[in-house]
């Protein structure tokens, strides 16, 4: 039976500085800390429009990969509704939603992917509105867009729409702050967003849509923008999948990885392919009952061995960073451990543009890779090829890791950012670098949607 990605731990400790806090005073956190997020970029290490992000979100309880306990009561312990569910972190903003379905999103907003009109930056989380779609069940934040699944378990995305990313027909073009249905989606338990791409599953089936350069989409159709979303008709069984920067991943009810689209930096991790696949092909030798993430060029699994009663990573593609976190900068064209301590018994990972972090059962949370941004740790300017725990950063129940941004919700309801802040991305009412945290109350908020 696979694990859940999030475990609660209520261990005291204190934080780390030059963190931004966002304070839930007096709440008992979920008991499974579902919604874990990610993002990623374009690679070229910079943070202008043209970065690129992709996030995960949480995973209905009947795929047992990402229990979804944000709208579900009867799964979850004792919980204030005002908790943290998620959070996920694109190219230049980032998204949160809570136990009660409330989502919040904050920074780069340029093309609406914030959800406010006539804004180009959003410094302090603000409230979404909900007269489109009502609560929210989870939220992915892309590099210029953001999708959401509502509590009906339909899909709505908002922001740019320039490749088809919103899902919502050929018609659509441009941006849209307003959030907008996509087409034919019912029964979704996961929405995930890329570069300019999306997908999401519905029942136990992939759906894809949007930019298929590269043939990242999956549909096979060549390279076109797909307005509407298509099925993946490959794939059966899928219970997880992450939009990359141009490609994406799916984990299978079989413990297979498939992966497709661009191979150039071989972030599809079949071997000496570094070609492009338009359809789904399976990662060889590869058994994963957990979970992957996928980031810019890299990709990233995580798993538990019952046999061997033993933990394993493995991630694999570009490693000019040390984003693959095996103490090198050389690319591994096929799954590479990752050099994490013995006994380390990883719960989640995430993978950003070029950097990745992963969280413990023990509540500890480690980041490794590019670091130019402070988007690790605050020292800033030297990157790092192997995992560094976050220090004084504990009970940690899920990280989102962004273009060069990086965030992390605790088991008693805080939530930390850090790392680039030159779109207000770490919501704490400033474009600049920071010491020192700003504390939000989501409890009391007076951010307004």
């Amino acid at each position: 039976m696979r694990r859940s990605i999030a475990t609660m731990l209520l261990v005291a400790g204190f934080l780390a500085p030059g963190c931004i806090d966002w304070s839930l005073p007096d709440v008992a956190h979920d008991a499974h800390g579902d919604g874990d997020g990610d993002g990623d970029s374009d690679g070229d290490a910079d943070t202008d429009a043209d970065t690129d992000a992709n996030t995960d979100t949480d995973v209905d309880p009947d795929t047992d990969v990402d229990p979804d306990t944000d709208l579900d009561p009867d799964t979850d312990e004792v919980t204030s509704s005002r908790s943290i569910a998620g959070m996920t972190a694109g190219a230049r903003h980032t998204c949160t939603w809570l136990v009660d379905g409330t989502g919040y999103c904050w920074g780069g907003n340029t093309y609406g992917e914030v959800g406010v009109v006539a804004s180009t930056y959003e410094l302090e989380p603000r409230e979404l509105g909900r007269s489109a779609f009502g609560r929210v069940r989870s939220m992915t934040a892309g590099a210029r867009h953001t999708c959401a699944v509502a509590a009906d378990r339909t899909v709505w995305c908002w922001g740019s729409d320039d490749q088809g990313q919103l899902g919502d027909g050929p018609e659509a073009t441009g941006t849209s702050p307003t959030p907008v249905q996509a087409i034919g989606l019912s029964d979704v338990s996961l929405v995930t967003a890329g570069d300019a791409h999306s997908c999401a599953i519905s029942g136990d089936n992939l759906w894809c849509w949007g930019n298929n350069t590269d043939g990242r989409v999956g549909s096979g159709t060549g390279h076109v923008v797909e307005h509407e979303p298509v099925l993946i008709a490959l794939l059966a069984g899928v219970v997880y999948a992450r939009a990359g920067g141009h490609h994406t991943c799916a984990l299978l009810d079989d413990d297979s990885v498939w992966c497709w689209g661009s191979g150039q930096f071989w972030q599809l991790g079949l071997g000496t392919d570094s070609t492009e696949h338009q359809i789904p092909i399976q990662v060889p030798d590869l058994v994963v009952e957990e979970g992957v993430t996928t980031g810019y060029a890299h990709s990233c699994a995580w798993t538990y061995s019952r046999r061997l009663d033993q933990h394993f990573t493995w991630c694999w593609g570009n490693n000019a960073y040390g984003q693959l976190g095996n103490d090198s900068t050389t690319a591994a064209q096929s799954p590479t451990e990752v050099q994490m301590f013995t006994g380390v018994d990883v719960s989640g990972m995430d993978a950003g543009a070029n950097h990745t972090c992963a969280w413990t059962a023990a509540g500890t949370a480690w980041c490794w890779g590019r670091n130019e941004e402070r988007q690790i740790i605050g020292t800033g300017g030297l990157d790092f090829r192997s995992p560094i725990e976050m220090p004084g950063l504990t009970d940690v129940v899920g990280m989102a890791a962004g273009n060069a941004h990086t965030c992390a919700w605790r088991s008693d309801g805080t939530a930390w950012c850090w790392g680039s802040n030159e779109h207000g991305q770490l919501g704490n009412g400033l474009r600049s670098s920071v010491s020192g945290h700003v504390e939000h109350d989501f409890m009391h908020s007076d951010s307004g949607g």
